[in-house]
């Protein structure tokens, strides 16, 4: 097993393979996979590696929530939408009201993520498996890019559509839920093992 240390010390090119390791991240809304992915993003940092992609934060505000994506490159936040209240839920809304300027952002940040160790991308979902809308054309052109190691974040209910839709390099599922899930992704990610 190498160390993170060892990993410091080796020289790297980023995403020096052109597709390199995928990795579907799932769980259950609020299990922690968003976490994961900034723990992973940060242990990739310290590793002396380049990351790129998008990660998701929820703000708890009156009556619900706002979820901001960050851009790991440097840092801008994107409002991306609103958690509706359980009133509007219950009348039939969807659970987030997603703003299509922030999706464009989104998909602008992948399509322009570059090589990279690390590409992440908090979440891919509904709007995109199923729906071809969203930010699906730049999660198309970061997963077609140079990486070493993609971890995308992807609903239990969407991970088959995923994997059609991305079958290559075949994808390495790991449930949020699982004992040690999260050293299992830095192994993954940092010391390039098995997941």
């Amino acid at each position: 097993m190498t160390s993170v240390a060892e990993s410091r010390s080796r020289p790297r090119e980023p995403g020096a393979r052109s597709q390199g390791r995928l990795l579907v991240l799932t769980g259950d809304p609020g299990a922690g996979k968003s976490t994961h992915c900034r723990r992973v993003a940060q242990a990739a940092r310290e590793a002396g590696m380049v990351v790129r992609g998008v990660v998701a934060t929820d703000e708890p505000v009156a009556g619900g929530a706002r979820r901001w994506l960050e851009d790991l490159r440097g840092g801008e936040r994107v409002l991306l939408g609103r958690m509706a209240t359980p009133e509007q839920i219950a009348a039939g809304e969807p659970r987030w009201a997603l703003d299509d300027a922030a999706l464009d952002r989104c998909s602008r940040i992948l399509a322009e993520a570059g090589p990279a160790d690390l590409l992440v991308i908090d979440e891919v979902g509904p709007l995109e498996l199923l729906q071809g809308r969203g930010a699906i054309e730049g999660v198309r052109a970061a997963l077609s890019g140079r990486y070493g190691a993609a971890l995308v974040v992807v609903r239990p209910w969407l991970v088959e559509r995923f994997a059609e839709l991305f079958p290559a390099p075949r994808p390495e599922v790991v449930d949020v839920q699982e004992p040690d899930a999260l050293g299992r992704l830095l192994a993954a990610v940092v010391a390039r093992e098995p997941a």
